[in-house]
């Protein structure tokens, strides 16, 4: 990172050719590997250890031209194991030997190839100490060989992390679908209030019709009473030679007596009996027998 750069590698190793080391920190040097899908190289620095460190900076990727071919295939990453950001990493590559250089290919978030790592050949220190110093590690010759391997072939050169359950995407996928069942479930209930809603207003529309109607019906026959009352002649007196009395039954029981002219017409009768407004003779067919 930014503090392996600054405070280690311009200090204290002013001369060699570094590689441009990615300035971040691990997790956004792995985002950027997979941006530019070009692998990882990390590189993890050990100023306690000396003669290994030293060998390291010698004949591994800090020549001038196994700098140039990193720069140009790799996205390079470095940090100082001691610092807070060097721990962290070791602890997530669970690296034992340091310093280390280990490549690797970003899948996807938390899922990688690793292609190289100097801390998984299986020898002794002093026998990798003795292979670096007598050139046997050839750095431009393994960036190459790295380099031709990833072109032609998917598979890791040293070893692969176990491909993990994208857990976090299968959450994501569980609970998108319990969304969406509980917005269908949502959506059908919303549909069906409103459905009722629009019945229950049509169905109160229709009453409010009937209602407005009878209510017309009724003022209607109301103002022919009144009109057909005052087309019935004065009831004549007892001493009317030329009349009559007539008695009508209602449905009830109930007797009605009224003095009419002889020459009445039985329609005037009808009028009669409709303008009496009893209840149970309201909006109901009769006869006069």
């Amino acid at each position: 990172g930014e503090e392996f750069v600054h405070l280690c590698l311009k200090k204290k190793y002013p001369l060699v050719h570094s590689p441009r080391f990615f300035l971040g920190d691990f997790t956004q040097a792995c985002k950027e590997s997979m941006k530019k899908a070009k692998p990882l190289l990390i590189y993890i620095h050990n100023s306690k250890e000396s003669e290994l460190t030293k060998a390291f900076m010698k004949n591994t990727v800090f020549t001038e031209e196994a700098a140039s071919i990193v720069n140009e295939s790799f996205v390079p990453f470095g940090v100082e194991s001691s610092t807070k950001e060097g721990k962290k990493t070791i602890n997530k590559l669970g690296i034992k030997i340091i310093p280390c250089i280990s490549i690797r290919i970003e899948v996807k978030t938390d899922e990688y190839h690793i292609l190289y790592s100097t801390d998984a050949l299986d020898v002794k220190k002093e026998v990798f100490l003795a292979s670096l110093n007598e050139a046997k590690v050839n750095s431009p010759l393994l960036m190459s060989s790295l380099i031709s391997n990833l072109s032609s072939s998917t598979r890791p050169i040293i070893s692969a992390s176990p491909s993990k359950p994208d857990l976090r995407s299968e959450e994501e996928r569980i609970l998108k679908h319990i969304q969406d069942e509980e917005f269908k479930k949502a959506r059908e209930q919303d549909l069906e209030k409103k459905q009722q809603i629009l019945k229950e207003n049509q169905r109160r529309r229709e009453e409010e019709d009937i209602k407005k109607a009878k209510e017309q019906a009724a003022l209607v026959q109301k103002m022919e009473r009144m009109k057909k009352k005052e087309l019935i002649p004065p009831e004549p007196g007892n001493d009317d030679l030329n009349s009559s009395e007539i008695a009508f039954r209602l449905p009830s029981g109930k007797r009605i007596t009224r003095r009419f002219n002889k020459t009445t017409k039985i329609e005037t009768l009808y009028d009669f009996i409709e303008t009496l407004e009893e209840p149970e003779l309201l909006d109901q067919q009769f006869e006069i027998s």
